[in-house]
């Protein structure tokens, strides 16, 4: 099959497949064959060789799933939340108005946050491995045999944290405050510890990983990297806004781009362990302070 010079194969179904020798039909990304271990090098695959190509339709399905499927879960577990909590009240003797104030006053705790969020982020982290799951060798053999690429990321982690705090001070001198986003994982943190340093400092930076990295970062790459930064930098901070309408979240909002940022350019050239690395590093520190300042 012809190459043109950008590399890009032609004359499948789309510019993101290729026929191999042995028959298949792959990702055009991928360097080798999953098939046969046939090799491929092109400006097309070298592209993408420090990071992790999965298909154009999976990588849409993480992103998906980061997108929407984290937000369709937390609605159906905040759902089953406020049904026992009535069913509880309700067998209690509430009813009328002290019903409806005890629903309210639940539905604002510290413990009803905690079971939606870490419920949801246990189900993305389900579906995220159930997508990935056909290519979990490929991913730890090409993206987590490297020690040396988690300590790049540490390191990338730590830049962050500093790029973060630096901008947090910028806010409070603009008159501004904590965004709705970093209180809302201060309550959940503090009402649960160790499932906020489980969860919120790891569970949570592997699952959005692999959406805005791995899932989106991906789909921009096969347009070209500059999309690829856009997309991934614009919808990170984004996805963390909590009221489009408040001048203070976005007073916060370019923190979020900066992190966006800085792991995108963490996936791109170093690889996915080290974009978790940083991920998990910038996460963990910020549970541990907030536990500290408890």
């Amino acid at each position: 099959m012809k190459e043109p010079e950008s590399g890009r194969p032609t004359g499948l179904h789309c510019t993101h497949q290729r026929r191999c020798e042995c028959g298949k039909t792959i990702d055009a990304a991928r360097d080798a064959c999953p098939y046969c271990s046939r090799v491929y090098d092109d400006p097309w695959t070298r592209c993408f060789e420090r990071i992790c190509p999965l298909g154009t339709w999976r990588e849409l399905a993480l992103f998906l799933i980061g997108l929407f499927g984290f937000q369709l879960i937390g609605l159906l577990l905040s759902i089953v939340g406020q049904a026992w909590a009535q069913e509880v009240l309700v067998g209690a003797g509430l009813t009328g108005g002290s019903l409806q104030q005890a629903l309210l006053d639940y539905a604002s705790s510290a413990a009803f946050s905690s079971f939606v969020n870490y419920g949801a982020y246990v189900g993305f982290f389900i579906a995220v491995a159930i997508v990935v799951w056909p290519d979990l060798s490929y991913i730890a053999k090409r993206q987590f045999s490297n020690w040396r690429k988690y300590l790049i990321g540490a390191g990338l982690g730590f830049a962050l944290i500093f790029a973060s705090i630096l901008w947090n001070l910028i806010v409070l001198l603009a008159g501004g405050g904590t965004s709705d986003n970093q209180a809302g994982v201060t309550n959940i943190v503090t009402y649960s510890p160790f499932l906020g340093i489980l969860i919120t400092g790891i569970i949570g930076p592997i699952c959005e990983e692999f959406a805005y990295r791995v899932g989106l970062f991906n789909l921009g790459m096969r347009i070209n990297r500059w999309v690829a930064y856009l997309f991934a930098t614009v919808v990170f901070g984004l996805i963390h806004m909590k009221d489009f309408g408040s001048v203070n979240e976005w007073l916060n909002f370019p923190s979020y781009l900066i992190a966006g940022g800085i792991l995108a350019f963490t996936y791109d050239r170093f690889g996915l362990s080290a974009s978790v690395s940083a991920h998990v590093v910038n996460n963990l520190y910020a549970v541990i302070m907030t536990l500290i300042a408890q």
